[in-house]
């Protein structure tokens, strides 16, 4: 419960400071990560009354999509650091607006 309490906290400041008059945050979410951010949505969305407009796409794709074709989400959700540094690198991101709300350790059996 307290990594969804971290995940809206994050949201909810970065879109405050990306969008402040307005009332839509537009995401850029892995596919992969469906689930989680579909539950999140109704609940941001029910507490701060600004609505989460989410794109769903492969990782590889949303940052093509960044750099190819010009989309600026308000937010990027990035399974890796690859994609964020790139990124950044590439000026398409602030360094200072990263925030890292989890991570994981991949174990095969």
């Amino acid at each position: 419960m307290r990594r969804w309490a971290l995940i809206a906290f994050v949201l909810a400041m970065a879109a405050l400071s990306a969008t402040q008059s307005a009332r839509e945050v537009h995401l850029f979410v892995p596919c992969g990560m469906i689930v989680p951010f579909n539950r999140l949505k109704a609940e941001f969305e029910r507490q701060t009354q600004m609505k989460l407009r989410i794109t769903y796409d492969n990782g590889v794709a949303l940052v093509r999509r960044i750099r190819e074709k010009g989309e600026r989400p308000d937010i990027l959700v990035a399974p890796g650091e690859l994609e964020i540094r790139q990124l950044v690198q590439e000026g398409f991101i602030d360094p200072k607006s990263v925030v890292t709300f989890g991570t994981f350790e991949l174990i095969l059996v």
